[in-house]
This record gives C-alpha cells, sequence and structure tokens, in this order.
C-alpha cells in the first residue's frame, strides 16, 4: 500500500490528480498500487467481466473498502461488490477508481478500445445527464477528472478524449449515463478521427451495436459561416437558456483562446459569469455548439472546482436548450484534451452535437 503514497503526494503537487480533500487524497493514495497491477495486466475481451483472478479482485475491493472507511461509512463499494453498468453486472476486477462519495466508479477493461480506455459511471443507474442531482453531477466528472490524471501518468499519455453519448439517437448502447476516457500519444493509431469512430461502435460485452453512423459533415468539407447566420442560430437559443437559468450575456466578445468570438454568437452566459456558450463557425452537425470557461485554460485538469461544476452545470442547460429547439431529445458530447486528442484550439471547450436517429 505504501508503496502508492509518494507517486499519489507527487500527482496531487503537480496538479495531476485534483483530490477535493484528505479523504481523497488518501484514498487514492491506497489505489494507484491497485491500479497499476490492473493497467499492467493485459487487454483481454473475457467471456465474462470477472476474469481476472481472486486476489486481484479482493485487493481492488479492499482499496475501495479503505476507501468507504475514510470518507466515514457511505455507502460505497465493498470488497468484491459488482457494479451495475445499466442491465449488466460488472466484476469488482474492473474498478479502477471510486469516488470517496461512492455516488461514481471507474471501469477498466470494457472492450476497451485501446489501453487505459476507462468509463466512469454514476453508480446510480440513470439513463440521461438531465436525470443526475447537482451532488451526481459534480461527483461525476470529478471522478472522471480523477481517473484522467492517473491514466495519463500510468499510460504516459499526454492527452485524453473524453465522450459521452447521451440518448439512443446519440449512440448510448446501455440506458445508463456514461463517459469515455481514452488515453492519447503522439502517433497513436487513433489519429484521424479514428478515436470517435471506435467509440461510435462499441458497446459492453453482451450488449448488440447500434451500429449508428455520425453522419455529419467531414472534417474536409466543413466551411466558415458568415456572422449573420451564426447570430441568428444564436438568436434562437438565447430565450431558451434564459428560461433554463442563464444569465445576461456579455455585451461585448469573449475569449477563446486568441479568438475573439463576436457577442452576437454568444447564446448563454451562466450565473456565476465563468461559463459561456456560442454557436460554430463550421459546425459538423445542425446545432453544434460550443461551451467553454471564461478563464482561458489550455486543460480541464486546470480548472478550478467551481470552474469544473460549473462548466458541466451549463453543458446540461445548452444541451436542453439546442436539442429542445431543434425538436430532439439525444447529443453527443466531447472534449478533446490536449494537442495529441485533437484539440485545435489551446482553451476547454465542450462539444454539444445534438443527434437524430437516422431514416
Amino acid at each position: 500500500v505504501w508503496t502508492g503514497v509518494a507517486p499519489c503526494v507527487l500527482l496531487s503537487r503537480q496538479g495531476l490528480c485534483r483530490a477535493r480533500s484528505r479523504r481523497q487524497v488518501a484514498f487514492v493514495c491506497l489505489c494507484l498500487p491497485v491500479a497499476c497491477v490492473l493497467s499492467s495486466c493485459r487487454e483481454q475481451s473475457p467471456r465474462s467481466f470477472s476474469s481476472l483472478n481472486v486476489a486481484a479482485q479482493t485487493r481492488c475491493g479492499a482499496g475501495a473498502a479503505m476507501d468507504a472507511e475514510a470518507a466515514g461509512g457511505h455507502d460505497g463499494l465493498r470488497v468484491g461488490e459488482d457494479v451495475r453498468l445499466g442491465p449488466l453486472s460488472v466484476g469488482a476486477s474492473h474498478v479502477f477508481f471510486a469516488s470517496p462519495s461512492g455516488l461514481s466508479v471507474a471501469l477498466s477493461r470494457i472492450q476497451a478500445i485501446t489501453p487505459g480506455h476507462t468509463v466512469v459511471l454514476p453508480r446510480r443507474v440513470v439513463a440521461r445527464l438531465a436525470d443526475l442531482d447537482d451532488a451526481e453531477l459534480q461527483d461525476l466528472w470529478d471522478t472522471t477528472r480523477t481517473a484522467q490524471s492517473l491514466l495519463e501518468r500510468l499510460h504516459q499519455a499526454t492527452a485524453c478524449n473524453i465522450a459521452v453519448f447521451d440518448g439512443p439517437a446519440a449512440g448510448q448502447p446501455v440506458a445508463h449515463v456514461h463517459v469515455h476516457v481514452v488515453p492519447r500519444r503522439a502517433g497513436d493509431a487513433l489519429g484521424d478521427d479514428k478515436v470517435h469512430h471506435a467509440l461510435e461502435q462499441w458497446t459492453p460485452q453482451g450488449i448488440p451495436s447500434l451500429c449508428l453512423t455520425f453522419g455529419g459533415v467531414l472534417e474536409e468539407a466543413r466551411q466558415p459561416r458568415t456572422q449573420e447566420v451564426m447570430a441568428a442560430e444564436a438568436l434562437r437559443y438565447r430565450a431558451r437558456c434564459l428560461a433554463l437559468g442563464g444569465a445576461e450575456l456579455p455585451s461585448s466578445a469573449v475569449k477563446f483562446a486568441q479568438f475573439d468570438i463576436a457577442a452576437a454568437s454568444v447564446f448563454f452566459s451562466s450565473p456565476t459569469g465563468l461559463t459561456v456558450a456560442f454557436v460554430n463557425l463550421k459546425p459538423l452537425l445542425p446545432g453544434h455548439v460550443l461551451v467553454t470557461t471564461r478563464r482561458v485554460v489550455p486543460r480541464w485538469g486546470q480548472l478550478s472546482d467551481d470552474e469544473l461544476f460549473d462548466l458541466f452545470w451549463s453543458v446540461k442547460v445548452v444541451q436542453a436548450a439546442v436539442t429542445a429547439e431543434l425538436g430532439l431529445n439525444s447529443a453527443n458530447l466531447g472534449i478533446q484534451d490536449g494537442g495529441d486528442s485533437g484539440q485545435s484550439v489551446p482553451h476547454v471547450h465542450v462539444h454539444v452535437l445534438p443527434r437524430t436517429a437516422p431514416r
């Protein structure tokens, strides 16, 4: 256990592991050796989700049990306890990290598209992001960010793709919210947008693929739009965003890394002023918009806890407003975190892409 302390203290000091309390630091210290053991195992396509040996399962479960004790006896994971992923029961050996609150868990080696590919989900089985309460929403994204920090360290990754398929038309294979975390490195096999295709085809073992195709504009065919067209689109979404809790919009341009986004293209501002949303210059699909922090920060691991929660609360509002305006009920969410994940603008932003079922 103690072999995990020094690396985790280093992670915390470097800002790579965003622990919100001493208890979370302690828990990560206990769990890192287990994570190292699990990550060093060969990627498998097991017949069942309980393919690792009993010793590995016990070590993983014991780490989660110690977390429960450190957190003051929450109803978290117990030794050897399986985790629900929609209709499936996933063996405890797949638990990579569990949040101190017990509200969220990160699972590894679930039909991984690349070494380190991890799925983060709320313990409560809910179908959509909109079904999560504020505590669950913040815990889900806190856990995702912590898992990403550990994965990048363990797999020597320089970036990550983060993706959510929210709703059947978006390609969600099971009716249980889950976030994909895919570690990336320069020159890996998932470049040229192959990562997006691989995630579209992903499904847990035993669940048939929906076989949906994206159907958006090809990257090379994307064309910039005029300011007038973008302003007209932004105007469509503003009233709905205000009705859902949005605040007064900025009267001047907002910064998007080195770019200035015209105020007319901005259609949402959070009540705190920490987050804004604007229409896309070159959308992949109708309604493809961007949600970003007001502070220019290249990677989301650098956000404060308040900024992180505000960002994803805002994503929830923007997604609801835009999909309702378009008469849709599903969306893809995506973050390219770091240059090697395909991030072209070094400023944290979430892509919201409304989806319609293929005809």
